[in-house]
């Protein structure tokens, strides 16, 4: 054998080259795992940015949500309170009766029907809530505030709204109103009528929390044009200085009437106490509003009993605030002349104006005390309640032509009027 004098040159032979090529997988083992590492690290990155991104987007979300709502907020829809049937006197039948002996009643009969009451008065709370006034502070002088009953009359898909008497809008600019749950929100004013003394508060729905959702419920308007005397009644709300107060009577007297400008309101008497300033509501035992208790809205002095605006008369006046609009407005005070009224006194039948407002469009356009109105916009007007809805059916700037009487030397003329009507501000 031949020595080999610089074994550095010399090839591999093939044994070193089958030693070399028998643990090729030693190699391959190392690179799997590297690459299986690779490919956890990118998940795991991927993971953490989609969680930061995910975040991100969340937090952007809520801080954007309440621009978005407002800036791409659905319309308030339009409330519409149909107005109610007058009622019928329906031809009495002759007919046989039968008597009927009535259960013995004793005091266990009397505390389960009051307790029955009661319950209907506690459900029908759920849509009465209080409203707060709170006066500017001036210096030197304590916080004060005016509080009265409220009634939720509707939902226009933003705002809660709530009917109440404009006593609370005396020099206040701010409002808080607590619901039967006892949480308080603050409040705007929606439309306030100086008429009446009616004004509508709303609430944005978006600020009402879920508990109070749930315990309040929009009030049922009832027809009190159905309502009779001796009908039990029940009174809810701030009757004698507490907004929680509830009494129980009866109607003693449905046929009174104030005359406001360009309307007449039905009044409805109680025998139910109440002090001078009370505000609540009426409801009858199915759980409906045949009222609203209104200090000031009637002129005779205070008897110290509940007397509350016939709800019916109210219902398109209720309209006009709940959507924020401005009522119709002419401007005169009145009292209808009907046919027996026209005989008797020798005048023709209509709406006999007995006062006219100053700076009003009736006085703008000539209209006097005295004049009898018998046409207004081309429709007859024989009685209040069809002036009033004729007026409430025009609209602001429109110009009508009123048609009526006067009594001259020679006893009663035509007279004609072109009016603008205004509206009540």
């Amino acid at each position: 054998m031949s020595y080999d004098k610089n074994p550095k040159d010399k090839q591999n032979t093939p044994l070193e080259e089958e030693e070399k090529d028998e643990f090729p997988f030693l190699q391959e083992t190392i690179k799997a795992d590297s690459h299986k590492k690779n490919i956890y690290m990118q998940s795991l990155k991927i993971g953490i940015l989609g969680l930061v991104f995910g975040m991100c987007a969340c937090l952007g979300f809520f801080s954007l949500k309440p621009w978005m709502d407002s800036k791409f907020k659905e319309e308030p829809k339009q409330v519409s309170i149909p107005e109610d049937e007058e009622p019928v006197q329906d031809k009495v039948e002759p007919c046989n009766l039968r008597i009927v002996t009535p259960p013995e009643l004793n005091a266990d009969n009397f505390n389960q029907m009051m307790e029955s009451i009661y319950g209907i008065a506690k459900k029908a709370s759920r849509g009465i809530v209080s409203v707060e006034s709170i006066q500017p502070i001036h210096i030197g002088e304590p916080n004060s505030s005016v509080k009265a009953t409220g009634l939720i009359v509707a939902d226009n898909n933003q705002e809660l709204l709530i009917l109440c008497s404009d006593t609370v809008c005396d020099d206040a600019d701010l409002w808080q109103i607590t619901f039967s749950d006892n949480k308080t929100y603050e409040a705007f004013l929606k439309k306030q009528d100086k008429v009446s003394k009616l004004a509508v508060f709303s609430i944005p729905k978006q600020q009402l929390k879920k508990e109070t959702w749930n315990s309040l419920q929009i009030a049922s308007l009832g027809n009190s044009n159905f309502v009779t005397k001796g009908e039990f009644v029940i009174a809810v709300g701030n009757l004698y200085d507490n907004s929680e107060g509830v009494g129980y009577g009866v109607i003693n007297s449905n046929e009174h009437y104030e005359v406001l400008t360009d309307r007449r309101y039905n009044v409805l008497t109680t025998d139910i106490s109440a002090s001078a300033s009370g505000t609540g509501v009426i409801f009858n035992l199915g759980g409906d509003v045949i009222g609203m208790i209104n200090p000031g809205i009637t002129k005779d002095t205070d008897t110290g009993f509940v007397k509350a605006i016939a709800i019916s008369d109210i219902k398109a006046t209720l309209e006009f605030l709940v959507n924020g609009e401005n009522i119709p407005y002419i401007g005169i005070q009145g009292s209808t002349v009907d046919r027996k009224i026209a005989g008797q006194e020798n005048m023709p039948s209509g709406i006999y104006v007995a006062q006219v407002q100053p700076d009003s469009p009736a006085m703008s356009a000539g209209i006097q005390s005295g004049d009898i109105i018998y046409e207004l916009a081309g429709i007859p007007v024989t009685e209040l309640q069809s002036y009033e809805r004729v007026v409430y059916n025009c609209k602001k700037d429109q110009v009508v032509t009123v048609k009526g009487k006067r009594l001259g030397a020679d006893g009663y003329v035509d007279i004609d009027f072109t009016i603008t009507i205004g509206c009540n501000e």
